[in-house]
C-alpha cells in the first residue's frame, strides 16, 4: 500500500492547488498594504504641511505684533525679497494700525511643485489715531505659503 501523502504526484498537485491561491492572496494583500501605506504617508505629509505652515504664519504674525519687522520680512520668499527691499516693505506696512493678535484657523495645501498652502489667519488690529478711540477689529485673511528646498516661505499677493 502506498502512502498517499508521500506520493510525488499528489504532493505536486497538493502544493500547486493549495499554495497558488495563497501566493496570489499574499501578493494582493501586499499590493493593497503598499497602496494604503502610500496614501497614509501622503496623508501624514499633508497634515504635517498644514501644521508647519500654520506655525510659520503664526510666527510671522508674532513678529509683526511685537514690532520685530526685520524678522517678519525675513520670512518672505527669497524671490520676493529680491524685488522688495526691507525699507520699501516697512514703509508699506506703515504705522496706522497696531496688530493685537493673530491665530491660524485653517489651511489647505497642495503637493505641487513647489508645494503650496493657503493659510487662513484671524487677525485682530486697532486703528492708531489721536483723534478717535477705535475698538479692536478682527477679520480673517488668507496667505500663500510656498515650500522651497524644505522651507516654508510667505508670498504676498502684491
Amino acid at each position: 500500500m502506498t502512502n498517499i501523502q508521500s506520493s510525488p504526484q499528489l504532493q505536486w498537485v497538493h502544493s500547486r492547488s493549495f499554495h497558488a491561491p495563497l501566493s496570489r492572496f499574499a501578493f494582493c494583500a501586499l499590493a493593497l498594504a503598499a497602496a494604503v501605506g502610500s496614501v497614509g504617508c501622503a496623508t501624514m505629509q499633508a497634515v504635517a504641511d498644514v501644521r508647519d505652515t500654520q506655525d510659520r504664519a503664526e510666527q510671522r504674525w508674532a513678529h509683526l505684533i511685537s514690532a520685530r519687522h526685520q524678522q517678519a520680512w525675513a520670512m518672505h520668499s527669497p524671490g520676493w525679497k529680491e524685488l522688495h527691499s526691507f525699507d520699501s516693505w516697512r514703509k508699506d506696512v506703515g504705522s496706522a494700525i497696531t496688530w493685537k493678535a493673530a491665530e491660524a484657523v485653517g489651511a489647505e495645501c497642495d503637493n505641487g511643485n513647489p508645494k503650496r498652502c493657503i493659510v487662513r489667519i484671524k487677525v485682530t488690529y486697532q486703528l492708531v489715531s489721536d483723534k478717535i478711540s477705535a475698538s479692536p477689529v478682527s477679520r480673517e485673511v488668507e496667505e500663500l505659503w510656498l515650500n522651497l528646498e524644505d522651507q516654508w516661505w510667505y508670498l504676498p499677493k502684491s
